[in-house]
């Protein structure tokens, strides 16, 4: 027995690549090693659906619930033998045909490869040309300042677990009290979407998040501090007289009752002012976000009206504005959800 599995997993493995006898002979060997290093490539790194695709009886097994350990084996042979079915007829297929073909079949995969890394490419890129209005004419001031740009987070919890991730932000501001800073991830809305909200009016501070784990929706809002004080991201951009720009002699700022600090880096010129390339927020020493500002524009709107209408739509929920298109960044699940 012991000669037999040496033989089985070993024994030829060496000899496939020796020759067009030897891979006539074990294809089957190819097939073991190949499905279980599909296994685990998919256990460790597969997304949801492709999980599903590869390996149905270990995911049906899981879906339903069942604790039962042999189980959960019993799907993952199932699994392992399917797809040592699909890579035998694959292998012993190679093996039969000639070495142009080979060619032929190695060139077309990679041209398909290449195409569809291509087209992917170019459906989710972002477009950061800066529009707008010239910040640069004489006399300009600026109403209503736009910053867009790719976030990442890092958050070092209590228990030492650290949590990371990365997405985008556009944050819209028509002067000190009309405040609009969206952070999301993921192009459409599916499974492992988020986004998280901040608007603040004269008389209004609040967030509101939505996220979409497996199989549910989960979401809320509540009040943040948002007074002369507190820590805004980017706010203090402007003061109650307008768009000041950043200040190279006070880059960091904090708040000291809520333990959040700002720091402003990378300065450029636009027009006259200067804005940071670079925003590091603190909040309590344990999450960290560094925002890359790639995009800055001027605009006439969106008018406090704009605003107002976003409190309806997130905060107030009024079904009259749930399903309106409001030109929001980033994908809408609630237009999507309430549409007629």
């Amino acid at each position: 027995m012991k000669e037999f599995f040496k033989h089985f997993f070993i024994g030829t493995i060496p000899e496939l690549s020796t020759g067009e006898d030897s891979n006539r002979k074990q294809p089957h060997q190819w097939a073991l090693h190949l499905s279980i290093i599909t296994v685990l490539l998919v256990l460790l790194f597969g997304r949801r659906h492709i999980s599903h695709l590869l390996l149905p009886g270990f995911w049906l097994a899981d879906t339903v619930g069942l604790r039962d350990l042999s189980m959960w084996a019993f799907g993952l042979i199932a699994d392992v033998l399917l797809l040592y079915g699909g890579w035998y007829a694959l292998v012993k297929g190679w093996s039969l045909i000639s070495r142009r073909f080979r060619l032929f079949l190695t060139g077309y995969a990679a041209l398909c490869l290449l195409t569809w890394w291509g087209l992917h490419a170019y459906r989710t890129r972002v477009d950061w040309t800066a529009y707008g209005l010239n910040p640069d004419r004489p006399g300009f001031q600026p109403q209503v300042v736009v910053l867009a740009g790719t976030f990442t987070w890092i958050n070092d919890t209590a228990r030492g677990q650290k949590k990371r991730g990365k997405g985008l932000f556009e944050i819209r501001m028509n002067g000190f009290d009309h405040y609009y800073c969206k952070r999301w991830h993921g192009r459409d809305w599916k499974e492992g979407s988020w986004y998280r909200l901040e608007l603040v009016l004269r008389d209004f501070a609040e967030v509101t998040t939505l996220r979409q784990p497996p199989h549910t929706t989960r979401g809320g809002c509540g009040p943040i501090v948002a007074d002369d004080q507190a820590i805004v991201l980017a706010r203090r951009l402007w003061d109650k007289s307008g768009f000041v720009g950043a200040n190279a002699d006070l880059l960091i700022a904090e708040d000291r009752r809520w333990h959040r600090t700002e720091e402003f880096q990378k300065l450029q010129k636009v027009g006259r002012w200067l804005v940071p390339k670079k925003i590091v927020l603190t909040d309590r020493n344990e999450r960290i976000e560094t925002f890359n500002v790639r995009k800055v524009e001027f605009w006439t709107r969106p008018g406090d009206d704009w605003f107002e209408r976003v409190k309806r739509k997130h905060y107030d929920r009024e079904r009259d504005v749930l399903s309106q298109d409001l030109g929001e960044p980033g994908v809408d699940p609630l237009k999507l959800r309430y549409r007629n």
